[in-house]
């Protein structure tokens, strides 16, 4: 009789373990394309078009958001020379970021995106319409960014900071934007069917889970700034007294959490603006992840509020020559020693130290010797590819993959992790 108990307990082992392996996350390998998501990860990808800023998120139940689509055209008068279109010459960003989006799109989703949030009104995020090789949709807008991306993979909610009041949210800023089209664009697209909201400062209902909510208590949302405005001490503070901010200072930022990973985004809003060192205070401890804000420009990433934030990973989507700079990766690591700088571009050649003669006034690009360039840039964790920040079930753990970009096959270059959430 011991013996038949024995075997069974042996029989049962063995089940749960096969179960076990049988159910195991693929985690990838190198030269494979990038694992689908699977239900309970939360993954956050920087699509590289080489054009403009894209992410693409999928939450743990599968609802999905999108995080800008930029549009740059190529320009011979550009200030700073653009890297080359991805994965080939003559893509267009926007096309380039719906191949990437619908091949990563759960089969739940039906072809859509639940969920689009315009950080700002600048081209980079939005795409432009002065462009001349644009195509014109019959309601009149122009294709391009984000209003090219809905033609090819449709949104179901589209959150701004100037809806339904875009004459107010322009005024708002010193730097007005034509948006002409754009609005042409939200018309259009609220007829066919889709919401239209304006980012609500202090709220943690704007961007919830649509698919099963209740599985998942860990994950949340927290819209922290907008409009140079930021949740302070509970209540909503003016960074500007009254006065007014540039676009980028107007940008939209908001923190994800999920266990305790926690990815901050935060559009254009570096410390150029008077976003950025208030809102490290208020959020006042580490987080796991975020966007490079403004591409991690020049004042941008102090010192003083990387040491707040101590962010593990740091993602800049860039598209210029001038960018990563050097003098806001210094002082990233300077606050905090321990972050992996991952960089979607990297121009071949040095010319930052060119600023003080290109913009005419000093930003430190002066000190950006080749030799400092050399020295600070072979520190990035990885210098050209989309990248991807893959988050365990329940937030414990995390990777970060960097996928070829030369093709659409999304193959992995690189995989780093797991990393343990704080």
């Amino acid at each position: 009789m011991k013996k038949i108990f024995a075997l069974a307990a042996a029989l049962c082992a063995a089940a749960t373990l096969s179960c076990r392996n049988s159910s195991k996350v693929d985690t990838g390998k190198i030269g494979s394309p990038l694992p689908q998501w699977e239900e309970g990860m939360l993954d956050i990808h920087f699509v590289n078009s080489g054009r403009g800023e894209c992410a693409f998120l999928i939450l743990p139940d599968g609802t999905t958001m999108v995080v800008d689509c930029g549009d740059i055209p190529d320009s011979k008068k550009a200030r700073w020379p653009e890297v080359d279109p991805k994965p080939f010459p003559g893509e267009r960003a926007y096309k380039v970021d719906a191949e990437y989006i619908r091949h990563f799109l759960p089969e739940h989703s039906g072809g859509m995106v639940d969920y689009f949030n315009l950080s700002h009104f600048h081209i980079d995020h939005m795409g432009t319409a002065s462009w001349k090789g644009n195509d014109i949709s019959p309601d009149g807008y122009a294709l391009t960014g984000l209003m090219g991306l809905y033609d090819l993979v449709p949104f179901k909610t589209l959150v701004d900071r100037g809806y339904p009041d875009y004459d107010a949210a322009l005024e708002r800023t010193t730097a007005h934007t034509n948006i002409d089209h754009y609005r042409k664009f939200v018309s259009y697209a609220i007829s066919q069917g889709m919401k239209a909201e304006r980012f609500r400062i202090g709220a943690d209902d704007q961007f919830v889970l649509r698919n099963n909510p209740e599985a998942y208590p860990e994950f949340s949302t927290f819209n922290y700034a907008c409009d140079g405005m930021l949740w302070q001490g509970g209540e909503v503070v003016d960074l500007y007294a009254g006065e007014k901010p540039k676009e980028n200072g107007a940008s939209c930022c908001f923190l994800i959490k999920y266990g305790n990973f926690e990815y901050l985004t935060c559009g254009d809003a570096g410390a150029n603006t008077a976003v950025e060192i208030p809102l490290a205070h208020e959020i006042g401890h580490r987080i796991e992840a975020m966007k490079g804000s403004h591409h991690m420009a020049w004042g941008t990433h102090t010192k003083e509020a990387m040491a707040i934030l101590q962010p593990g990973v740091i993602v800049v989507q860039n598209f210029t020559s001038h960018k990563p700079w050097i003098p806001a990766m210094e002082t990233t690591w300077e606050g905090s020693p321990k972050t992996r700088i991952y960089t979607t571009n990297l121009y071949p050649e040095n010319l930052q130290k060119e600023d003080v003669q290109r913009s005419g006034s000093d930003h430190g690009g002066s000190a950006v010797t080749d030799e400092v360039y050399a020295a600070e840039t072979e520190k990035l964790s990885s210098k050209n590819g989309h990248v991807v920040i893959r988050v365990e079930k329940g937030g414990a753990r995390y990777r970060v993959y960097v996928l070829d970009d030369t093709d659409y096959e999304y193959r992995i270059k690189q995989i780093d992790g797991p990393f343990r959430s704080r």
